[in-house]
């Protein structure tokens, strides 16, 4: 069979093949189809490359994008009772008044954080709790360590405002106890801030700070209470030295009125009562004639005719 010229000039671009067909115009048909789908197949991948290529930064942009400064830590608030957290501190005031304490939390990190109050018994510190974390971060809290109020988680870039009272001066430190992704708590990636509660009033010359009717130590060893004109401090430890004279119960403590010499006081009882005011250490207590200082060295007591006495675990003293 003798080509067209048409099928002839179409054979020389490939787009008809007369041996596989009967007709010029079929196999033309068949054999742009073919081509067709193939230009199509060549030109999607060549899409795709320059796609996928595009999609993948150059070394210098991923250079440049390593090299980016790190972003700035948060400020730190000018506000009294106002802490901002970060996944590796908590910012603030650390003086802040007794009273009603608003505390306020903004979570500047990149995970939900806690804001609690803790504080202390035997004699310890915002800083002896920083020392406890950073010796052993596994480690649950110590025993002298209690929270005592706070918010609940915050989520990263909210607030949240809680209400704690805080009715005496001392040592206190606010802090997040969530366990961070490693499973230690956020306080031991640093989310502790030792903190100092002093007096929202001023006290006239000569005028006691508190005059509760009961106190304790902020060791909780000592407890006291103020009952027909008469102080009397028990400690929880005992007396060392234990006082020469007989006594058919306990020797339980030390006594003291507003005016005479104080002693040792042998009861069944104690003056020790554990849900007490807490005297911390700098503040004083007077009343009915006798005052009274919180030292870390114990508590010393004296009258208006120049007597008292001087209580610790370690020893006592009357004068």
């Amino acid at each position: 069979m003798t080509s067209s010229p048409r099928g002839r000039r179409l054979a020389r671009w490939g787009l008809y093949d007369e041996a596989a067909t009967t007709g010029g115009l079929r196999g033309f048909a068949v054999k742009r189809v073919g081509a067709t789908l193939g230009i199509l197949v060549l030109v999607t991948l060549a899409a795709c490359s320059k796609s996928e290529v595009a999609s993948k930064p150059s070394s210098t942009e991923a250079a440049s994008a390593s090299s980016l400064p790190p972003a700035p830590p948060p400020a730190a608030p000018t506000e009294p009772g106002v802490f901002v957290a970060s996944d590796d501190a908590i910012l603030g005031i650390t003086k802040v008044s007794t009273g009603t304490f608003e505390l306020t939390l903004k979570n500047e990190g990149t995970r939900p954080h806690e804001l609690q109050l803790i504080t202390f018994i035997d004699r310890h510190t915002g800083d002896d709790l920083v020392k406890a974390i950073a010796a052993d971060p596994a480690a649950p809290l110590p025993s002298w360590a209690q929270p005592i109020g706070g918010t609940g988680p915050v989520l990263p870039g909210e607030s949240e405002v809680a209400q704690v009272p805080l009715m005496a001066t001392g040592y206190y430190a606010v802090a997040s106890l969530l366990p961070g992704p490693d499973g230690v708590s956020d306080a031991a990636a640093g989310l502790v801030l030792p903190i100092t509660a002093e007096s929202t009033r001023s006290a006239l010359p000569g005028e006691p700070d508190h005059s509760w009717t009961a106190f304790q130590m902020p060791s909780h060893n000592v407890g006291c209470i103020f009952s027909n004109n008469e102080l009397r401090c028990d400690i929880l430890s005992g007396m060392r030295p234990e006082p020469k004279e007989t006594c058919a119960l306990d020797w339980t403590g030390l006594g003291i009125e507003a005016t005479g010499r104080p002693g040792p006081v042998c009861a069944g009882d104690t003056a020790y009562d554990r849900h007490a005011k807490v005297l911390f250490y700098g503040a004083n207590w007077g009343r009915g004639g006798i005052t009274c200082y919180s030292r870390q060295s114990g508590l010393e007591c004296t009258n208006t005719s120049g007597h008292g006495f001087t209580l610790a675990q370690e020893q006592w003293t009357v004068t």
